[in-house]
């Protein structure tokens, strides 16, 4: 780290657009997840030329630069784990242009999900919303692959993403925006999920998806996890097939501070589309609850801000941090791995937030431990660590839905050396001074 570094930023920013109080710092530490280390800086860019002269100043000195959006993520993705500068790029907020006739918008990456929606009127909406609310940047959605509730019906991130503008961290401008004549898919896809560590994305071209006609989501309890399971197949069976169906364990709820008694779980499931075919599935729906017996059931107009907006109230509730393992897994093997990870839970004595989406076979685990207990942190780790093998010997795709960040790098590499080392050697053509985003999908250099 240059000792000048203070001097080389206001430089290239102005002295208000570098922070570098302990307060400012502080608050650029954490993510959602309140995974922590402070950066030595932070800048506040407002341009695609500030943001291309800060990554070549780094090459250049040789000091870490970590993007950051609105900070939701659950695997330390905007966390800066080994210092240097924190990119804040919520200041690159423009909406360029908005076709509604087309379906697309052009975005800056710091404009939030609740921003671009208010925009483009109450028909449109951007149906990758992982924390229910909106709060999370489209540049960050974009980076980390994002998933949520409704990724049964639309897909991941990458599948609302028509194009990008993108600069490595040797000053190479990628425009990738397929609307405008940009390059092809394959590279764009290469960028999209890489978590920020070959190059910071400055535009976005995303699809605008019309609301459906009708939605539906139920609320149901249920004594115990497998028993939504055993619901999603009797709706299969039925000719049900969700638009999203997440299941939210016990402790989720409790941490979030609602009392629990018998409940096991609970099941939300969305339905959605032409009124006449969600009155279908809804009857269908409700046959299928008469022959499971859930201990309670309600149902409500409208999307649900989905499982994962439950785990981060949850956390702010209990003020406690998460080392999370993020994973897809084949459906059949949902069965025998949850109870798997409360079985490691129990030996590790760890308590866990896990939400699942059935149909993606997508399952978030969260180990809540103490920062100031040493031995807790510990077990924590180890928790997660055999919860990344136990998926991964089923077939596991991990980092799935949120990205591999920090959380998941030592997994990651463990489990996966092939992909890691292949990764490595992506990452060293597009960022051969290993400045950007360090410490995210493979924890250490090479």
């Amino acid at each position: 780290m240059p000792e000048d570094l203070n001097k080389i930023l206001i430089s290239m920013f102005g002295e208000e657009n570098v922070l570098t109080d302990e307060i400012s710092l502080a608050s650029y530490s954490f993510d959602a997840s309140n995974v922590r280390r402070t950066p030595d800086a932070v800048v506040r860019p407002t341009s695609e030329e500030e943001i291309e002269e800060l990554l070549t100043s780094a090459t250049e000195h040789n000091y870490p630069v970590t993007p950051r959006g609105a900070g939701t993520s659950l695997v330390g993705g905007p966390v800066p784990t080994q210092g240097g500068v924190v990119l804040d790029l919520l200041r690159m907020n423009e909406i360029y242009e908005i076709d509604e006739e087309a379906g697309w918008a052009e975005v800056g990456p710091g404009v939030r999900v609740s921003e671009l929606e208010s925009k483009v009127g109450a028909e449109f909406y951007l149906p990758v919303n992982p924390d229910g609310l909106g709060g999370s940047t489209i540049g960050g959605l974009a980076s980390e692959d994002a998933a949520s509730s409704l990724s049964v019906k639309y897909g991941t991130m990458r599948s609302q993403i028509v194009g990008i503008r993108a600069v490595t961290p040797t000053g190479k401008w990628l425009d990738l925006r397929g609307l405008h004549g940009g390059g092809p898919r394959f590279l764009l896809d290469a960028i999209l999920g890489s978590e920020g560590t070959l190059a910071v994305i400055t535009r976005l071209t995303v699809r605008l998806r019309r609301k459906p006609q009708s939605v539906l989501t139920y609320t149901i309890d249920l004594i115990d996890s497998l028993d939504a399971l055993t619901l999603y197949d009797e709706l299969l069976s039925r000719g049900v097939e969700p638009a999203a169906m997440d299941v939210v364990h016990r402790d989720v709820i409790e941490l979030a501070g609602e009392e629990v008694k018998d409940m096991g779980a609970r099941a939300l499931v969305t339905l959605m589309g032409p009124q006449d075919c969600v009155d279908i599935q809804a009857k269908r729906l409700e046959q299928a609850l008469e022959e499971i017996k859930p201990l309670s059931s309600e149902v409500t107009e409208g999307i649900n801000p989905g499982a994962r907006a439950l785990v981060i109230r949850a956390l702010r509730e209990s003020k406690l941090p998460a080392i999370f393992v993020s994973v897809a897994l084949p459906p059949p093997q949902l069965r025998d791995s949850l109870p798997e990870v409360e079985r490691i839970a129990s030996r590790y004595r760890i308590r866990t937030l896990t939400i699942t989406s059935i149909p993606l076979g997508w399952v978030l685990v969260g180990f809540v431990y103490d920062p100031l207990d040493e031995k807790q942190v510990d077990r924590a780790n180890a928790a997660a660590m055999s919860t990344s093998e136990l998926f991964s010997k089923v077939g596991g795709v991990l980092g799935y839905g949120t990205g591999i960040g920090a959380s998941m790098a030592l997994s990651f590499a463990k489990q996966r050396p092939e992909a890691a080392a292949a990764f490595s050697e992506i990452k060293r053509a597009f960022d051969p001074a290993w400045i950007l985003n360090p410490g995210k999908i493979v924890p250490v250099r090479g």
